[in-house]
């Protein structure tokens, strides 16, 4: 996790193949088109601060950035991190799913 503030970068974050993200229908396999113009849901970004903020993310590459413009000083970020996430629709290249993951460490 690379922290260039407002912004922060998950490196590779599901393959070497990159992400790729599909459109509202989470059975049909992954298509970039979709990907260009589909909205990550379920991304959180935690400002130095503690407080909790949803963000917004995009595909750089193979890395997902993340961004909230309340958050000046982003420290950690979060995909999916609930009891029961519904419409999760980050998928790699190969039409494997993201799940859920937090970046902080427990000393944060």
């Amino acid at each position: 996790m690379k922290r260039t503030p407002p912004t922060v970068t998950i490196a590779a974050i599901l393959s070497v193949s990159g992400p790729a993200l599909v459109g509202a229908d989470p059975i049909a396999p992954p298509d970039d088109r979709a990907a260009e113009a589909a909205a990550i849901p379920w991304l959180s970004i935690r400002a130095r601060d503690g407080g909790w903020h949803w963000a917004e993310g995009r595909i750089d590459g193979s890395d997902l950035v993340v961004s909230c413009k309340a958050v000046k000083e982003p420290v950690a970020v979060r995909y999916a991190y609930t009891q029961h996430p519904v419409g999760c629709y980050l998928y790699n290249k190969d039409g494997l799913p993201a799940s859920p993951f937090p970046t902080e460490r427990a000393e944060e």
